[in-house]
């Protein structure tokens, strides 16, 4: 068994919310050799400002290509810039809750040119 496939094994269960920091989510589940992505946006009579929209809600399957881009975006941002979350959703601040089988994470970024990166990555894997 290749490497590669010991880390498909292991993520199998994986499951990601993302949070941006106007509070839209992104929630991606792998089960079953499956990916699939739902979008959950904040809708203007949820926004603070009350005409804030998030767009329409989606959601699809994603590929394993994908899925890959954005667990390596994500784990880069964990390591690099990731913080104890504080409680406070604020714009320019990404959440994220990664859930694998039992185990579960939470941690914030700040505002940066990777967190951007994962969000560009995230919108085209969730096409």
């Amino acid at each position: 068994m290749s490497r590669h496939d010991a880390d498909q094994m292991v993520l199998d269960g994986v499951q990601i919310a993302y949070t941006d920091g106007s509070a839209n989510v992104t929630r991606i589940k792998r089960v079953d050799g499956h990916i699939s992505w739902r979008y959950e946006p904040v809708s203007r009579q949820q926004s603070s400002s009350g005409f804030y929209s998030g767009g329409e809600a989606a959601e699809g399957r994603m590929s394993f290509e994908a899925f890959d881009t954005i667990w390596e975006k994500m784990s880069a941002l964990l390591d690099a810039e990731g913080k104890e979350p504080d409680g406070s959703l604020r714009m320019g601040v990404g959440w994220f809750h990664i859930r694998i089988k039992e185990d579960k994470r939470s941690f914030m970024v700040e505002s940066s040119k990777a967190l951007h990166e994962f969000e560009v990555a995230l919108k085209a894997a969730c096409i």
